[in-house]
């Protein structure tokens, strides 16, 4: 969402936000400040903001003309999970596939694809 253009950010913090557990955002305001620290940083985190025992770290992917096209995500415990590692490692494959689709690479050799 930190990513996608600022007007469906704007509107996704403006519907009611429901809590699924006792620490998912549900102050608007709170969460475009969350959507802005992601952006500067260049990835996100959540600890446990979804399912209790669980936390994820994310990076974008861009494709061609800096498009948003995906994410790269890495979800695990949360007892232990030390964010600044794991972003490095998620940032770094999120890198790799924009640039591996800024070059435009087609179906692979196995068939897939359009």
């Amino acid at each position: 969402m930190a990513f996608s253009p600022p007007d469906v950010a704007r509107d996704m913090a403006g519907r009611e936000l429901e809590s699924v557990t006792p620490y998912t955002i549900v102050v608007p305001s709170v969460l475009l400040e969350q959507f802005d620290q992601i952006r500067r940083r260049g990835w996100g985190a959540e600890r446990e903001e979804c399912v209790l025992g669980w936390a994820s770290v994310a990076a974008p992917v861009f494709g061609l003309g800096g498009a948003l096209v995906g994410a790269v995500s890495a979800t695990l415990p949360s007892a232990g999970l030390i964010e600044e590692s794991v972003a490095t490692r998620v940032v770094a494959t999120a890198r790799a596939a924009s640039r591996a689709i800024g070059r435009g690479l087609g179906p692979s050799s196995h068939g897939a694809g359009p």
